[in-house]
């Protein structure tokens, strides 16, 4: 039996060798595929449920890539917090080592695209369209932070620099169940408690029943910078530029921006808001969830964090100029320092295309950013989804400046928050701001 055992070693020895072999061979092949396969770095802040999402899109274009054009392409995803995402852009880009493609906020294109980060994704070779029609394609205030105007040696050249990623807005988010404990004085004030508000005069009319100081219950929490302050400005017809003599000037300081700053103003003063927006003060979030705050203003994202209230989501309320809302998301875009743009590009519209939007929006409860995917998502069972979707056809981008951040963080918010504790007049504020965009933001806009 053992003679039988050694007899037969060699032959094991030599199947073991050449499956060895075999291994080897294998390996190299799959390693030089690997090496010779084209590598889009990407740069993503997803949540971990979107992470796993994409991950199985990204897998799926792989797929697509290869059967399209016979080539193997990697898509090496890296998880990057939001938090710090601007300073670390800026780093990569000074020491050439930017991503591929990165997912950026929708201001932020356009600074990006003014400091000549970024690829101009129209003049791409496999660009097979043109601006007027691939606009059509997608949610209109989606698109637009990516369409950038530059000055070059007197001359205004427009161009893509991104592909809407995600995009969302703010609604009327109510506590049903708070409306309902005030039925009674609803009533007896000529409202509805089974409905929102839909003019701004009823909101006040509602937030002034809603707020019951011995219970420390709010009819509205409010955060006060800029972004959150948008639908009242626009709502009111607030513009923050207009063009005069073929330039750029401030706006913000006109009656609409004034009067939409004041009645913000009026809800705090007349203390039918809770003033959430001071530091220290239980934040518009938190006071929603504890039953403190009738009234926000809030997004899709807080749609499954509130899911223990029975709460309804509105229209924001109309002003003289209808209903509106702010324009928040992201947008993918391609670093000049990528050596396959093309390659990128192509992901970028595969992402943002009907059918992935579909499936990404359907998993996730999320607005989509291609038009036609509209149709097809079912909200059925998603009436709050519905809302969003429609408030978002009224939506308005934010304004196009450079370095918006800075003007957002240093000069126009705190000009908002002296108004609304009664420190100044929105006039007067109003027109200091507009002192300040006209002197150090805009010229680089007007720049011949």
């Amino acid at each position: 039996m053992v003679d039988e055992i050694v007899k037969r070693i060699p032959i094991v020895i030599v199947i073991l060798t050449v499956l060895g072999f075999g291994l080897i061979s294998a390996y190299k092949m799959m390693a030089t595929a690997s090496e010779d396969a084209i590598q889009l770095t990407v740069w993503e802040t997803y949540n971990p449920e979107e992470h796993r999402v994409f991950k199985e899109i990204a897998a799926d274009f792989e797929k697509q890539y290869f059967q399209k054009h016979g080539k193997a392409l990697r898509l090496n995803l890296q998880r990057i917090p939001f938090d710090g995402l601007m300073p670390r852009i800026k780093y990569a880009c000074l020491a050439n080592e930017a991503p591929d493609i990165c997912r950026v906020d929708n201001a932020w294109v356009l600074t990006l695209a003014y400091g000549q980060a970024l690829v101009p994704l129209d003049k791409l070779q496999n660009f097979n369209s043109t601006l007027d029609e691939i606009s059509k394609e997608y949610v209109p205030a989606a698109i637009d932070s990516n369409i950038i105007d530059i000055k070059k040696a007197g001359k205004t050249e427009r161009g893509l620099y991104g592909i809407p990623d995600q995009t969302n807005c703010v609604a009327l988010f109510w506590n049903k169940d708070l409306f309902r404990a005030s039925e009674a004085e609803l009533r007896a004030a000529g409202l509805d408690p089974e409905r929102a508000p839909r003019t701004w005069d009823e909101f006040k009319q509602y937030a002034k029943v809603l707020t019951i100081p011995e219970k420390k219950q709010f009819g509205f929490g409010m955060f006060t910078s800029l972004w959150w302050s948008l639908p009242f400005f626009n709502t009111y017809g607030a513009e923050f530029t207009r063009s005069s003599n073929g330039k750029l000037v401030g706006a913000l300081d006109e009656k609409p921006a004034q009067e939409a700053l004041s009645f913000m103003a009026e809800l705090y003063l007349s203390g039918i808001e809770a003033g959430a927006w001071r530091t220290g003060s239980i934040n518009p979030d938190q006071g929603f969830l504890n039953g403190k705050y009738a009234m926000i203003l809030s997004g899709p994202w807080n749609l499954k964090r509130f899911s223990n209230i029975n709460f309804g989501v509105s229209l924001i309320p109309e002003g003289p100029s209808g209903t509106s809302s702010n324009v928040g998301g992201q947008n993918m875009v391609v670093f000049r320092t990528s050596k396959y743009p093309e390659a990128a590009y192509e992901f970028l519209r595969y992402f943002a295309s009907e059918e992935v939007q579909v499936k990404w929006c359907e998993t996730l409860g999320q607005i989509p950013v291609n038009l036609k995917a509209f149709e097809k998502i079912d909200t059925t069972n998603r009436p709050h989804l519905r809302i969003f979707m429609e408030q978002m056809k009224t939506a308005k981008p934010r304004p196009k400046i450079p370095q918006m951040d800075v003007l957002e963080e240093k000069v126009v918010n705190p000009a908002i928050e002296l108004v609304i504790k009664g420190n100044k007049t929105s006039e007067s504020a109003l027109k200091e701001t507009v002192e300040q965009l006209n002197k150090n933001y805009l010229p680089l806009l007007n720049a011949d």
